[in-house]
């Protein structure tokens, strides 16, 4: 008996199926240990941006993959169209635009008909433009009762804990203890691409915070937020018709997962800075801690970027394996209340590393094996948890746009910046961020003339 093929389908043809998703299947293509035929659709909605040539019958410049040297194939439908209405797919990958996801996600649940059919329907972050979507086609999918597919959210970085159980075999709470402070950094230096903004209208935090609440869902429960202040929100230079922020930080409060306790938190996002930033700190007990670091930093150094690191804070610099914490400059200056207690008084900014594992250079490949071979995946975001995500953008939302009436005041009153310098500009700060000396401040190296500054408060 033949071996049936696993169908994967892809609706969305914008650049991040080509760099991402496409890469993936080329890979598998490459991949020895791929245990069945896989049969892969790229499908076309038809009403939202897709890259050149992928709206062409003979697919003009593609190299696409038949079959005839591999197991695997590549093909393309319209959505609507009988070949797609005929697939009946495992899993199916809703990569367009955040306002496309919902009714691209229903097209294949079965709740409206005729349509293409999966078993499993992946949703990329941020899951659902709002709220209002997230619950209605949660109740829709809801409606179908035993045979409904399995939703659940995607997110690339998020996928990334997925080595924590090679950095932690034993677990992750089992080698730093209850996690008492999470701080998140993504921070890039490519300014926002123009060709995105109709996608990114909703502003960079609920693009690039979402990471944040993916990577923390299966420590938290993300419907226990509270206490969010928006501390800071601007945009970079050349984007004045742009009606949202680029760079946020943000502070809230989560309660942990099987442990007593809320954790305080800190994000700090956003493009067009000066330096290429990115990290997950998880700090637990006895300053013992987990870092996913997504930083590409290719220079030789003894601190592993893109790596996922267990380590502990340290004054003992005889030890081996430690490391200077080159994150360290973007607090120096800012001895808020919540770093006194990581660091404790006089802390140090040297680290001892217990282990480390390099990240998954392209965690959709793991994700596709794993569908293929049906083996254990990559970490996959439930679909409670998604509804509670777009929730907490929302409100994240809600507090970074307060800022534009506040800031004529301030500007007049108190002239207060908490971004400064090259590239950033119209900064909008509320006044609780504010202290009798000003803001306190991460401060971030910039390439142009001065740093850029980011707000905080003690």
């Amino acid at each position: 008996m033949p071996i049936q093929p696993t169908t994967l389908v892809i609706d969305g043809l914008g650049s991040w199926t080509r760099n991402s998703y496409r890469s993936a299947v080329l890979s598998l293509d490459s991949d020895s240990d791929i245990k069945s035929p896989v049969s892969v659709w790229y499908v076309d909605g038809g009403d939202h941006p897709v890259e050149p040539d992928w709206r062409s019958e003979q697919w003009h410049g593609r190299d696409l993959l038949d079959g005839s040297n591999s197991w695997i194939t590549e093909n393309y439908a319209e959505s609507g169209s009988e070949k797609w209405a005929g697939l009946n797919a495992d899993a199916v990958f809703i990569v367009t635009p955040d306002y496309a996801h919902m009714r691209t996600a229903e097209s294949y649940a079965g709740t409206v008909g005729p349509s293409a059919r999966a078993a499993s329907i992946l949703v990329e972050k941020p899951f659902a433009e709002n709220p209002t979507d997230a619950h209605a086609f949660r109740a829709a999918v809801q409606s179908l009762g035993d045979g409904r597919p399995q939703v659940q959210g995607l997110d690339h970085y998020a996928l990334q804990l997925w080595v924590l159980e090679q950095l932690c075999p034993d677990g992750l709470l089992e080698e730093i203890g209850p996690i008492t402070l999470v701080e998140f950094f993504m921070l890039e230096r490519k300014p926002t691409d123009s060709d995105r903004l109709q996608t990114l209208h909703g502003g960079l935090t609920r693009d690039m915070g979402s990471h944040l609440l993916g990577l923390s869902a299966p420590y938290f429960d993300l419907a226990s937020m509270s206490d969010v202040k928006a501390l800071c929100g601007a945009k970079h230079s050349g984007l004045e018709s742009f009606g949202a922020e680029t760079c946020s930080l943000l502070s809230f409060t989560i309660e942990r997962i099987g442990s007593a306790g809320s954790v305080p938190c800190v994000s700090v996002v956003g493009k067009g800075i000066g330096s290429d930033v990115k990290f997950l700190d998880l700090h637990g007990t006895e300053g013992r801690f987990v870092r996913l670091d997504f930083t590409r930093f290719e220079e030789s150094t003894d601190y592993p970027f893109r790596h996922a690191i267990l380590g502990s804070w340290t004054h003992d610099l005889e030890s081996s394996d430690i490391v200077r914490d080159p994150y360290r400059s973007l607090i120096d200056q800012n001895p808020t209340s919540m770093r006194e207690k990581l660091y404790r008084k006089g802390g140090s900014p040297y680290f001892q590393v217990h282990r480390h594992v390099p990240v998954m250079e392209n965690p959709y490949f793991d994700l596709m094996k794993a569908i293929v071979n049906r083996t254990a995946s990559p970490s996959l975001i439930s679909h409670d948890d998604c509804e509670s995500i777009v929730d907490a953008l929302e409100l994240w939302s809600g507090k970074i746009q307060e800022f534009p009436k506040l800031f004529q005041k301030l500007r007049s009153d108190r002239g207060c910046r908490a971004f400064s310098g090259w590239p950033i500009h119209d900064t909008f700060v509320p006044p609780e961020a504010l202290t009798a000396n000003g803001p306190r401040v991460y401060r971030i190296p910039g390439e142009g003339p001065g740093d850029l500054l980011v707000g905080s408060r003690p």
